[in-house]
């Protein structure tokens, strides 16, 4: 192969891969669907619920970056100004844009109590608790290769949680040629009114530059050894599920 051929092959791949990540383009909740934001097309669409980030060409926090604040709800975000609206037994349905299928791993889901106004809350400041994981299906196909057949959906039962204002931290980890502080991590959050009777509070919590380590297992290939993967972060809330 010459190296001009070289060259011309190494253009033709670079756009699958800058652009075959995704973002939350929306969320549904019990059938009512609300806008995410687009780092691609910020003034497109109505006000989000997703916060605002720099991420554009839906790339990833690597690893290496798990004490940086750009891990909490990606790069350099900021608050969304809007919410969406939630209850107790919600089904919560995370709609992504797009999704390679080169990336298979786990995806996770965080509640931080905002203890007032979520639109102006600082991040470094909310404490996070995990409520909801999953890695492989019966089959053996992890999630974030599963949701793509879903029209890259995948759908969040909420917790007993009582009324409040909350930011929702989900998470898609690649694991694919993963290592320390090389491993591709996709997080965001999404602003939540929550009305109802729950009766649950979070209590606790973790910050959120201080959820993993870039050595953490669950954030390192597994190889073939996909049966004895262990998450990564704190371990699951004890919530009650309607």
């Amino acid at each position: 192969m010459t190296l001009f051929t070289y060259f011309l092959l190494s253009l033709y791949a670079l756009p699958s891969l800058v652009f075959a990540h995704g973002h939350i383009a929306a969320v549904i909740v019990d059938g009512v669907k609300y806008a995410g934001y687009d780092p691609n097309n910020p003034q497109r669409g109505s006000t989000p619920v997703g916060w605002t980030t720099k991420q554009t060409e839906d790339w990833s926090v690597n690893s290496d970056q798990v004490g940086s604040p750009d891990i909490i709800c990606h790069k350099a975000a900021t608050p969304a100004k809007a919410y969406a609206t939630a209850k107790p037994g919600s089904q919560i349905t995370i709609q992504y844009n797009n999704w390679p299928d080169t990336h298979p791993g786990p995806a996770l889901a965080y509640l931080a109590d905002c203890g007032g106004d979520c639109t102006t809350v600082n991040k470094t400041q909310l404490k996070w608790v995990k409520f909801w994981q999953k890695g492989e299906n019966a089959q053996g196909v992890w999630i974030n290769t599963q949701f793509m057949s879903d029209n890259y959906r995948m759908t969040i039962p909420f917790p007993n949680i009582k009324p409040g204002n909350y930011v929702m931290r989900h998470e898609l980890i690649n694991l694919y040629l993963a290592k320390p502080g090389h491993t591709e991590m996709y997080p965001q959050c999404v602003n939540f009114i929550i009305g109802g009777n729950g009766t649950e509070a979070i209590t606790g919590g973790v910050l959120g530059t201080e959820l993993y380590k870039s050595d953490d297992p669950g954030l390192l290939d597994p190889g073939r050894n996909y049966a004895s993967y262990k998450f990564p972060g704190p371990p699951l809330t004890n919530f009650t599920f309607l």
